[in-house]
């Protein structure tokens, strides 16, 4: 089955962070079981990023949908993992429907997305072998409909309190502090 995922936070909480850090886990998982994969007649079970970005608007009526279908369409692929990614989808179109402001785009994206998410649950056979994701820093900012389809919702916080900067520098310095290439005194 499919996972459908939104990360609710802050600008600069660390969402895209838990992002690549979560691509970065599938595919050493999808390394890690390729043995049982061979056996089963998959050479290498392969994993593909579909971005879906605000380059996806067009001016022409309609070219919004026919690309979001496009896209969905690559996330049906059953010989490989697919990972639909749309970061900051609350900048992606005006996600409001009570605020009169959509442009034409707008309501193609939410209409899409909404159609899409609404069956992600269904099973692989039908649906293929896809994980959604997308992040937003603006959650009301998004339609209450299209974000009640995000199964699990998560708050990124990011760092709060003095430790939890300690800890980042320790953990992004940390090879260098050992080395001594950088001296951090008490």
């Amino acid at each position: 089955q499919g996972a459908v995922i939104v990360l609710l936070g802050g600008i600069g909480s660390g969402k895209t962070t838990l992002i690549n850090m979560w691509r970065t886990r599938i595919r050493d998982r999808l390394l890690q079981t390729s043995e049982f994969w061979k056996q089963k007649n998959f050479p290498k079970l392969e994993h593909e990023l579909i971005e879906i970005k605000p380059n996806v608007k067009s001016k022409m009526y309609g070219e919004t949908s026919e690309r979001m279908y496009a896209a969905e369409n690559e996330t049906r692929r059953v010989d490989r993992v697919n990972i639909a990614l749309v970061d900051d989808i609350d900048l992606l179109a005006e996600m409001k429907r009570d605020e009169g402001s959509h442009g034409g785009a707008d309501k193609d994206i939410l209409k899409v997305l909404m159609e899409i998410l609404s069956g992600t649950d269904l099973t692989i056979r039908n649906r293929g072998n896809v994980q959604w994701i997308a992040a937003t820093n603006e959650p009301t900012a998004m339609d209450t409909a299209l974000l009640q389809r995000f199964i699990a919702q998560y708050e990124v916080e990011g760092p709060i309190e003095w430790y939890d900067y300690s800890d980042i520098i320790s953990d992004k310095l940390g090879k260098w502090i050992k080395k001594g290439i950088i001296g951090i005194e008490s």
